[in-house]
């Protein structure tokens, strides 16, 4: 390629072809195809805007042909030619080249067909990630969740949110339990944070509103197509608020996620072959004691006081086919020690779930604010004050009431794409099994 170049001031992308008829144009981009014919070579281009047909008539001049027949997958090319509207190409438009340069040759046999012609399985496609996120499919994923992931912003912010950044690294397990990722911090144990828990409490006693989208860590040997070990996290914490309210927030959220991507990602929709769900209604809310009876209508076995395992969530599910709903009042044992119980029957407390058919996206809950109170939670469950001495003494400081959630990005995804493995939504997923790449 000729020094000098701005390529982005000369490029045009295949999108604007359409715009671009009997004009010559500069395409960037990677060889998805190459067919060759008695009378023509064609090659389909491709770009981060979609595909494009370049069009070689075998009597072209011998240096095009003589480039042309050494293309193969996924070699990167620059493609100087003349836009021509055709009522027999696929596309409706092809590009009739006077040049074509080879910038970047793909060594082959590649690990995969990116066309998705030859059929890889998932782990192979991990495996291959710098190749698998080039596919139709993985683009597609992956501008939906940049769509969700402005519309999350933009919503919280318009509504008075501030994006606060809490520390990955803290020096106590801050939210109990055993899920968790031990490091080393200068000869010193620490951990890698679970949540931005304690942290958003203590901002939303100063800025009221709150929000983070980020990156945790939870140590759980689960193999299941919806847990991760490295995880992006939607939290929010809100000051003045009760459950029926942050739960009305969360409701309002998901449904300005999914407007958004209705509204924005019509074409990646339809590559996927998925229609989202309808949200033209209130989302249901269940007690955990409702779902519970739901449950064992359903002829499965369950205790009061019992979680829902897989079995039980299916049940569920079938009462609430393609639908979003809440349970809430869980029982206080089943819940974090910062959850605030009902004044009125303290062994529930208020706290939530939100759920697609079977699938949990989102827990939350109303959080203690009396130190007291807190201090008792922390002692029931094995916990030492003492590592908590700062979020002591933010409760002694004038801790307003307050209300948030987590909501994970990833398991949010699987519903707006109709994937069914949390692994094909994460860029490049991470669980018990998975390091690389």
């Amino acid at each position: 390629m000729s020094k000098g170049i701005d390529m982005r001031r000369e490029r045009t992308l295949i999108s604007e072809i359409p715009e671009k008829v009997g004009s010559t144009v500069t395409l960037y981009g990677w060889v998805h195809e190459v067919r060759d014919t008695a009378r023509f070579i064609f090659i389909i281009l491709r770009d981060r805007s979609g595909f494009a047909q370049i069009t070689i008539p075998k009597q072209s001049m011998s240096e095009l042909i003589s480039v042309a027949s050494r293309l193969h997958h996924e070699d990167v090319i620059m493609v100087h030619g003349t836009v021509v509207k055709s009522e027999i190409a696929k596309l409706g438009y092809e590009i009739i080249p006077n040049s074509v340069e080879i910038l970047s040759r793909a060594i082959h046999p590649l690990p995969l067909d990116v066309t998705g012609k030859t059929p890889a399985d998932l782990d192979t496609k991990l495996d291959a990630r710098y190749l698998s996120l080039r596919s139709a499919d993985n683009q597609a994923i992956f501008k939906i969740q940049t769509t969700a992931l402005m519309a999350m912003r933009e919503y919280l912010w318009k509504n008075g949110y501030i994006e606060m950044i809490s520390p990955r690294i803290i020096a106590y397990a801050s939210e109990g339990g055993a899920d968790l990722f031990a490091v080393d911090y200068f000869g010193k144990k620490v951990f890698l944070a679970q949540s931005p828990q304690l942290y958003k409490e203590m901002l939303a006693g100063a800025f009221e509103r709150v929000f983070e989208i980020g990156l945790f860590y939870r140590a759980e040997k689960s193999r299941t197509t919806y847990h991760l070990t490295e995880f992006v996290s939607v939290d929010v914490e809100e000051a003045f608020v009760n459950m029926d309210e942050i739960t009305e927030t969360l409701e309002n959220l998901v449904k300005h996620v999914i407007e958004k991507v209705k509204e924005n990602n019509k074409k990646e929709l339809e590559i996927l072959n998925h229609k989202l769900p309808p949200i033209n209604s209130s989302f249901k809310r269940i007690t955990y004691d409702e779902a519970v009876e739901i449950v064992k209508s359903k002829g499965i076995e369950m205790n009061w006081g019992e979680d829902f395992g897989a079995p039980q969530m299916k049940a569920l599910s079938e009462e609430f086919t393609s639908q979003f709903y809440f349970i809430i009042d869980w029982p206080s044992q089943l819940r974090p020690f910062y959850t605030k119980p009902d004044p009125k029957r303290p062994e529930i407390c208020k706290a939530f779930d939100l759920v697609y058919e079977w699938l949990e996206i989102a827990s939350g809950s109303e959080r203690i604010t009396d130190k007291d109170l807190f201090m008792q939670n922390l002692l029931k469950r094995g916990l030492n004050p003492a590592d908590f001495e700062i979020f002591i003494k933010y409760l002694s400081s004038g801790a307003p009431p307050h209300a948030g959630f987590g909501l994970g990005l990833s398991r949010l995804m699987l519903i707006l794409t109709g994937k069914k493995n949390i692994k094909e939504v994460t860029m490049f997923p991470r669980d018990v099994d998975r390091l690389k790449p």
